[in-house]
């Protein structure tokens, strides 16, 4: 029937839409400009506002979407109901062609940019009607439309045309699902976030960190994503409302939030939050703080500390130092006072000289736990010491209270630090261009060509749980005449795993792992691998770092199951060479699922991927 041909979505030639191979099982998508959707969806967010809204701690309706969303269409390549090409001829004065070839050639050129642009615009009105319904009971309620997963996949030819102009634009990405997130961020009580996700799997540390977490700060987290870099602080709302903020601090609170990426491990964890940082407002980052990931808690926690203790208030960049400069200087304010924070994206500490607009402002007071940093107060202003790949906050009781001039300087031991360390890496490219210098740290074994039996290879130790299998596989090796077979049917987050004997500890204390792996192509769920690295330290204490492939939530790093075009790695630059007894390779089948192994090498490097 003609109801049911614009329930789902069709192309331009009124073919209905089908996955990909690749991709069974996955729900049709609607036509989210069809009245009968719109009308169901419209009442499942009634249904959560009519029974929660007067609870006091309602905040609005969080939306997640993802390329399955009934809330947009599958692509550019879809969306072409017969009613909607009609509606759109007769609101553009377009004629439509009666033949199908000339109907794909008038969509896929002269007007295709105008339909796309039409469709957002029902999409955006249709979305700001729903913002509407959620403030009917409660005017500060907020509809959020979540972003994040719409990135979780590459667009593919199966839903767009242009797939490199997609890659260049992700505005036009996103118009081609039917947003436009100008017109969307117009909308009174609508707040779209984005965010970027990298985390530490299950474990025990981290569960134990986040129950102190909860229990200690007054935190709250997502009980369904217990393994989330994210932390949100209880409560922080933050108003739309453009009465009460100016067109700059507007700007600011609507754009995309970005959460930080923490997958760097190391001296570079806190490297990478603070780059993400130095180019974005510190409002964009969240409502709340991070989750350090395993092991890293000590290089994140001062940072950590400094970035709960501002406010959920925008901040605006004073261009007090020039443009290349390694600090960028950002202040805010509410009623109760003013707030200054000042990151530092370079590897030296940097020292800056701030001048206020008052010899009378109340004396600051430093933000988090900070006890190593240096100040010096003066009547009218202040020199502070800023920590490489740090940020410092402040907060002030004065509501007018300004920083009006900064200058900044290197000391003498920074600039030798610099000299020494430019030196460092010329040598260090040097050695990294000579292939004598490549040592291998381990190679015995990682190619699964011996075996002591069927079940234990040459060189590792194997997992004996129950319900998990370690054997000799011979059917498509990588290389040679075998590889390794783990396979896991435990249902929970239990492991099977193999260990390698104790490898070299790499004299520069820089390492790369390197492991070929494949999955089954008749697996449902994408299984999840840690590849890593554990040891013992002097005292007793465990060292480990580790890299996730495959799962839902690493689509950066899938599993192949015709072993890909690239080993699995994991880079680490910070090896403590000096406090270790041993170390090993560890690579974990996490839950269930199967995937096969083949040669694991470990190469001494002199340079890591972020010093080059």
């Amino acid at each position: 029937s003609a109801g049911e041909d614009d329930l789902y979505q069709t192309d331009v030639l009124g073919q209905p839409y089908r996955h990909p191979q690749d991709s069974p099982g996955r729900p049709l998508p609607c036509n989210p400009l069809d009245p009968k959707v719109q009308s169901e969806l419209s009442r499942s967010l009634r249904e959560i506002v009519q029974r929660y809204a007067t609870h006091p701690s309602f905040a609005g309706v969080a939306v997640r979407l993802n390329r399955d969303s009934q809330f947009l269409f599958a692509g550019e390549k879809w969306g072409y109901n017969r009613q909607l090409l009609q509606e759109f001829a007769a609101t553009s004065a377009v004629s439509l062609p009666g033949q199908s070839q000339e109907l794909q050639q008038l969509f896929t050129g002269p007007v295709r940019l105008s339909f796309l642009n039409w469709r957002a615009g029902r999409i955006t009105q249709w979305i700001g009607q729903l913002a509407n319904e959620i403030r009917r009971d409660d005017p500060d309620a907020q509809l959020y439309l979540n972003t994040i997963r719409l990135w979780d996949s590459e667009p593919g030819s199966h839903d767009f045309y242009d797939l490199e102009s997609l890659h260049r634009n992700p505005r036009q990405f996103m118009l081609c699902l039917g947003l436009d997130l100008q017109a969307l961020s117009e909308i009174d009580g609508l707040v779209v976030t984005q965010g970027s996700v990298r985390n530490a799997w299950r474990s025990l540390t981290s569960k134990d960190w986040q129950r102190s977490a909860m229990a200690d700060q007054g935190v709250s987290i997502d009980p369904h994503r217990m393994q989330a870099a994210l932390v949100t602080h209880q409560p922080k709302v933050l108003s739309l409302a453009k009465s009460a903020a100016s067109s700059a601090e507007q700007s600011s609170l609507v754009r995309p939030t970005v959460y930080p990426d923490i997958a760097r491990h190391g001296q570079f964890a806190r490297q990478a939050l603070i780059e993400q940082l130095f180019r974005s407002d510190v409002q964009e980052l969240g409502f709340g703080g991070w989750q350090p990931i395993w092991t890293q808690e000590t290089e994140l926690m001062a940072l950590l500390s400094t970035f709960r203790a501002l406010p959920s208030l925008p901040l605006e960049d004073r261009q007090l130092l020039g443009s290349d400069a390694p600090v960028r200087i950002r202040t805010g304010r509410t009623d109760q006072g003013s707030y200054l924070a000042v990151v530092n994206a370079s590897p030296q500490a940097v020292q800056v000289k701030l001048q206020y607009n008052s010899t009378v402002a109340d004396e600051l007071e430093l933000l988090g736990q900070r006890l190593d940093v240096a100040t010096e107060q003066g009547p009218d202003g202040m020199t502070v010491l800023v920590p490489p790949f740090d940020m410092l906050a402040w907060s002030c009781s004065d509501p007018d209270w300004q920083v009006v001039a900064a200058e900044q300087s290197f000391t003498e031991e920074a600039v030798q630090a610099s000299i020494a360390q430019i030196e460092r890496l010329e040598k260090l490219m040097i050695a990294a261009t000579d292939p004598t210098q490549q040592r291998m740290l381990f190679n015995v074994g990682g190619t699964f060509e011996q075996w002591m039996s069927p079940d234990k290879p040459m060189g590792w130790n194997v997992s004996a749980l129950p319900q998990t299998r370690i054997a000799r596989a011979t059917e498509l090796p990588h290389s040679g005449s075998h590889s390794i077979l783990i396979e896991n049917q435990n249902t929970g987050q239990v492991a099977a795993w193999i260990q390698s004997t104790p490898i070299e500890l790499p004299k520069t204390g820089r390492l790369t792992v390197r492991a070929w792996l494949r999955s089954s192509a008749a697996e449902t769920q994408p299984p999840v691998v840690r590849l890593g690295v554990i040891g013992r330290r002097r005292d007793g204490q465990r060292y480990q770092q580790q890299v996730f492939y495959g799962g839902v939530d690493t689509d950066q790093r899938t599993l192949a199951n015709d072993w890909g075009r690239r080993p699995a790695e994991l880079h680490i630059a910070d090896v403590p060479i000096d406090d270790l007894v041993d170390l090993q390779v560890a690579i974990d089948l996490i839950g269930p699922g199967k995937i096969w192994v083949d040669d694991v090498e470990v190469v001494e490097n002199w340079q890591h991927p972020d010093e080059r």
